[in-house]
């Protein structure tokens, strides 16, 4: 009976950690999966940590859908473990696209920065050129 009872309980908190990994605190619909792809929507590519913000944020979804997947694993003998599935994938399509809407923005600001680290190199370069002849 003891044996049962720490089993029903280990059972109950497991799945209430789960549901509190996979909801937001207020009972939304949204899940922690949402949140990381919200943050990489609204992702200020300008800032100065930037790319260390974007590859926290990448590795937090991968590791909520690697969570999310090994939950499904366990479902995989019934039709929920298939929709499980089928959500992980879905999950996994809206992180690839959400990290390569992110990195793109990223990228753009780095190489306009570049380019006018570049331009202003060779102005300074074309300067000293002049003053020297």
């Amino acid at each position: 009976m003891g044996h049962a009872l720490a089993a029903l309980f280990f059972l109950s908190f497991t799945g209430a950690a789960r549901a509190q990994l996979f909801s937001t605190p207020f009972g939304g619909k949204a899940t922690a999966v949402d949140r990381v792809l919200n943050d990489l929507a609204k992702l200020e590519v300008s800032d100065a940590g930037a790319a260390d913000r974007y590859s926290t944020l990448v590795s937090e979804g991968e590791r909520l859908l690697d969570a999310q997947r090994q939950q499904c694993l366990e479902l995989s003998s019934n039709r929920g473990g298939q929709q499980c599935v089928r959500d992980v994938v879905g999950g996994q399509r809206k992180l690839l696209e959400a990290a390569h809407g992110a990195k793109r923005r990223l990228l753009v600001v780095i190489h306009e920065r570049q380019l006018k680290q570049l331009d202003e190199t060779r102005e300074e370069a074309i300067k000293r050129l002049d003053q020297e002849f």
